[in-house]
């Protein structure tokens, strides 16, 4: 999995408010672990939320978002660093007259990670690309390949980085970056989890074309062999699925994840799929309450991964709001493991990664939030 990055989309950038100071408590464990524990992230007083996160060690992770700025409504890029016993914040290239959203990140060592995200500038109707690039010392802004605006992005190695997003392929061999023709071009790319230089995955949604569905997607699975993407057939309801994020620890254990619709009135809930190097399968996972999102994932092996999103759920006063959902895989079935929520405003998880036995869960409570499971 080295270079490997969870991503996931930016699912509170309008949304997001203030932190609230009161800790709600966990929900009550399950068979899948003992639970999560919130670690603290540095104070803002602002508006924020982590969208994806890349760990190469311990002491070397990082998580990037979006936060609100000092004065007005608009948002800045966030950036911040795990050095093995805190969070820290890590200036970005300064970017002016925009809102800017970082979405994507991932990291080969420490002195080698990317950044990807969007640029939406006051008085244009059309967004820009954002690349950043860290060397060690400071995040500098790269010139991306063209207008299309990548999403998230991940990479086996310095020299074999995808970048991806709506009709976008990206690819970076170390020395520039080029544009490649995706497989089909209404599909949204969310995610792409990179093996090797001829192995490579990317999952997201394309539009269904059926008389009346306008408002349904199917998942969109990819295949990289080195040479060119395919498209592979997955199973799926009929009615509405989306895959948020794909992982792989070998060619024969790759998870999908996102949300489906068992029929054009109910609810949205947790959508799992896995390819053993053959096929790919559906795999029955949990769900709290009416409602249930995945929107990352991380395989460390056959027989661990993690997922993350949000549930439907209430305040202790009664309010409706977003509620944390963590899953683990345990080589047999899906589990939900006990999540704190730290305010009484949205709490969800975007992205997951894991390090050396720990597993990390990122997302927003209002500001930013950090959960650790240490195994």
């Amino acid at each position: 999995m080295a270079g490997s990055s969870s991503t996931t989309r930016c699912l509170a950038a309008g949304a997001i408010g203030l932190a609230m100071t009161a800790t709600l408590p966990a929900a009550a464990a399950t068979a899948g672990g003992s639970g999560a524990e919130v670690e603290p992230t540095p104070p803002t007083a602002r508006a924020a939320a982590f969208n994806a996160a890349s760990f190469t060690a311990p002491d070397d992770g990082w998580a990037v978002g979006t936060i609100g700025e000092l004065s007005g409504s608009g948002f800045d890029t966030l950036i911040e660093h795990w050095n093995g016993t805190a969070w820290e914040l890590v200036p970005t290239p300064a970017i002016m007259y925009s809102n800017e959203y970082l979405t994507g990140v991932v990291a080969f060592g420490s002195d080698d990670a990317w950044a990807v995200g969007r640029q939406d500038r006051y008085g244009y109707s059309a967004d820009l690309p954002m690349l950043f690039r860290w060397d060690g010392l400071k995040w500098s802004t790269v010139t991306a390949p063209g207008s299309a605006i990548p999403s998230a992005i991940g990479g086996s190695g310095p020299d074999d980085v995808w970048a991806v997003g709506r009709n976008v392929l990206q690819h970076f061999d170390g020395t520039a970056w080029i544009s490649v023709t995706p497989p089909r071009a209404d599909a949204s790319l969310n995610s792409v989890t990179v093996l090797s230089p001829d192995d490579a995955w990317v999952g997201g949604t394309v539009p269904d074309r059926r008389s009346g569905y306008d408002r349904t997607a199917h998942p969109f699975l990819a295949h990289w062999d080195g040479t060119s993407w395919s498209r592979v057939g997955v199973p799926h309801p009929r009615t509405d699925a989306r895959v948020a994020s794909v992982s792989a620890s070998s060619s024969s254990d790759v998870w999908a994840v996102g949300s489906a619709a068992a029929s054009t009135t109910e609810r949205g809930g947790t959508f799992a799929l896995h390819f053993d190097g053959t096929r790919w399968h559906r795999v029955k996972s949990p769900n709290r309450g009416a409602e249930n999102a995945l929107s990352g994932i991380v395989t460390a092996s056959a027989t661990e991964a993690w997922a993350v999103g949000h549930r439907d759920g209430y305040t202790q006063a009664g309010s409706a709001v977003w509620r944390t959902l963590i899953e683990r895989w345990d080589g047999t079935r899906w589990e939900v493991v006990a999540s704190p929520n730290d305010s009484d405003l949205d709490n969800y998880l975007t992205s997951v990664a894991v390090g050396d036995g720990i597993t990390w869960a990122l997302g927003g409570d209002g500001g930013t939030l950090a959960e650790r499971i240490d195994r």
